[in-house]
């Protein structure tokens, strides 16, 4: 649990919330119903909010399995309108959002001179001179401020900009909040409650989008998003539509679901939390969040920090990922045997080439995992950590966690984005087992039939080549598109590659035009560029006018090896599978770059 709602249950707890502190929270629409209906209430950000109504895990349990209803009426919405509307977020945000269509959402950053976060926010584009900005509980006046800030410098001296906070807009027909519906039976159950027609709109949306609709007799702005890792929805609707709308979704047998298990869904599915895992302090980048390569910054786009904060990025080696507990010794898979929960701050060790335990990180956030199906009834302590260096951020790596009185606990790194069944994804249960059968056994862990396309073979004899990459494929989590610039499109090897991955371009820096034609030809609206920045920034200019999101890999690149093998993390190929496969694929694709 994030160390906000830690500290709020512990105030409740002990009964020290006096009243006096309780009248200074703010409180949203639905509080006295939270009250009414068993709803225990803490302070969070500013707000007085439910933590839960039943039981925490009771809660998580209904979104992983069903649906839920939450609460997030106490997040900000900033609206940013006018003709200039455009030029004005192109400067504050770090996604260009010229290259949004109307009815397109984009997760992206808001940073100040010096490169540090303002907050992250979800943007809406409504019209080419009207979007809104869903930013964190609490910092929206922050955001405001910032906005205002920027709006007074003399590059927007005249310019056409308005900003207002639709929670408390200066015209309340303008007023504005925000519930979400997540949970793999959402769509199914707003079936019931939509006409034929709205609910065919919904269905057919593309993720990342929004649209307007009318749920339960309520006009709302409804979005494909959420912070749950699982299928869901969003609403924009009218403050005094609330509470009708949230007793008709209730009324079909959702449940309400609380903050706290809110924190433990966001956690498994490696969402990060402002001021925990990204951002405050010690001032946690976006790469060094995880976020680094997901599109939510746009390096070609001229926003406010750019400088700076590259500058943070290149020079980082840390790195925030996620840690399951698998017991109290060293080396052991006994998850029962290791039941007191890591909290914020807690001391984090690895082995260093001595096999000397260092202290190499420390924890973020924590929770209780319920996805580890047979290992244990009560689940799984996961938690996010803050390691200095990322060479121990490797998926499977083992590290020490120190707890009070000098106990320890021992667990291991998880691959990002571990959990994630939103839409267009579907989560395989049975890789949890397996992850713990390798950490187990890493040595003679065998690859699972399922997984690896019935290739059970994982020496590196009598696997041809075309077996190899067909194992690489069909591990991989995702399938990003990669261009191969600065100079290394032209090494032999990398060229044999290249004929035999669908998803590798190779840049002719004389023509970057071909490349950008060869990528919308494939299908592609990204990519990622391995190789030189210098190199690259004709086709990063290129990619911005065809509205392609384009990523640079900033990570040194010594040669084929190195950039096939950061292709295949890319794709998030196991590192067990590579370290086994790697070797052999190179052998073969270097005798195929001799043929040729």
């Amino acid at each position: 649990m994030n160390a906000q709602l830690q500290g709020a249950l512990s105030l409740a707890a002990s009964g020290l919330e006096t009243a006096a502190g309780a009248a200074l929270l703010q409180t949203t629409v639905l509080n006295a119903w939270h009250k009414t209906h068993s709803g225990r209430m803490v302070p969070f950000g500013g707000f007085e909010m439910p933590v839960q109504y039943t039981s925490i895990l009771e809660e998580y349990t209904a979104v992983r399995t069903a649906t839920g209803l939450f609460d997030v009426s106490h997040m900000g919405i900033v609206e940013v309108k006018g003709a200039d509307a455009a030029r004005f977020l192109n400067r504050v945000a770090t996604h260009r959002v010229d290259t949004l269509a109307p009815g397109d959402c984009q997760v992206c950053f808001l940073f100040n001179d010096e490169g540090d976060l303002v907050d992250e926010t979800m943007i809406f584009k409504l019209a080419e001179d009207n979007y809104r900005l869903v930013v964190n509980a609490g910092h929206s006046g922050e955001v405001i401020d910032w906005f205002e800030q920027v709006k007074a410098r003399d590059e927007f001296s005249g310019r056409q900009i308005e900003v207002d906070d639709l929670r408390q807009a200066r015209d309340p027909k303008d007023s504005r909040v925000i519930l979400a519906l997540q949970g793999p039976q959402t769509l199914d159950l707003l079936g019931q409650v939509m006409s034929d027609t709205d609910y065919a709109a919904i269905r057919d949306m593309a993720p990342l989008t929004h649209r307007e609709v009318t749920v339960a007799g309520v006009p709302v702005g409804i979005s494909k998003t959420g912070w749950s890792g699982e299928k869901g929805f969003e609403f924009i609707l009218h403050s005094d539509n609330v509470l009708p709308f949230w007793s008709a979704l209730i009324d079909l047998g959702i449940p309400p679901i609380g903050l706290g298990a809110r924190d433990q869904l966001r956690l498994e599915a490696s969402l990060r939390l402002r001021g925990d895992d990204f951002g405050g302090e010690p001032k946690i980048t976006p790469g060094e969040a995880g976020y680094g390569n997901l599109g939510f910054i746009n390096w070609n786009s001229d926003f406010i920090g750019r400088e700076a904060l590259s500058r943070a990025e290149t020079v980082s080696i840390r790195r925030v990922v996620n840690v399951v507990v698998t017991g109290a010794s060293e080396g052991e898979i006994n998850p029962d045997s290791a039941r007191r929960l890591p909290r914020l701050g807690y001391v984090v060790r690895a082995k260093d080439d001595d096999g000397q335990w260092q202290v190499v990180g420390e924890i973020r956030s924590s929770g209780l995992s319920k996805i580890w199906e047979g290992y244990s009834e009560r689940g799984l302590h996961i938690a996010s950590a803050l390691l200095y260096d990322r060479a121990y951020a490797r998926p499977g790596q083992e590290l020490q966690i120190e707890l009070p009185r000098g106990q320890f606990v021992y667990a291991r790194v998880l691959p990002d984005f571990f959990y994630w069944n939103g839409w267009g994804s579907t989560v395989d249960l049975t890789k949890m087992r397996r992850f713990l059968k390798a950490a187990a056994d890493e040595a003679d862990a065998e690859a699972p039939e399922a997984e690896f396309s019935g290739l059970e073979e994982r020496s590196s004899e009598g696997i041809t080549l075309e077996q190899r990459l067909a194992l690489f494929r069909s591990a991989a989590r995702t399938t990003p598109f990669f261009v191969i610039a600065g100079g290394l499109e032209a090494n032999p090897v990398v060229r044999a590659f290249a004929g035999l991955e669908r998803s590798v371009v190779l840049h002719d820096p004389r023509h970057p035009e071909s490349t950008i034609v060869q990528l919308a030809g494939l299908g592609a609206d990204g990519f990622t560029v391995l190789g030189g920045l210098e190199a690259a920034d004709p086709l990063l200019s290129m990619a911005a006018y065809a509205g392609m999101e384009a990523i640079v890999d900033r990570s040194v690149l010594a040669g084929p090896r190195a950039v096939i093998q950061r292709i295949f993390e890319r794709m998030g190929v196991p590192d067990d599978l590579l370290s086994v496969q790697l070797p052999a694929l190179m052998g073969g694709l270097e005798a195929l770059a001799l043929q040729a």
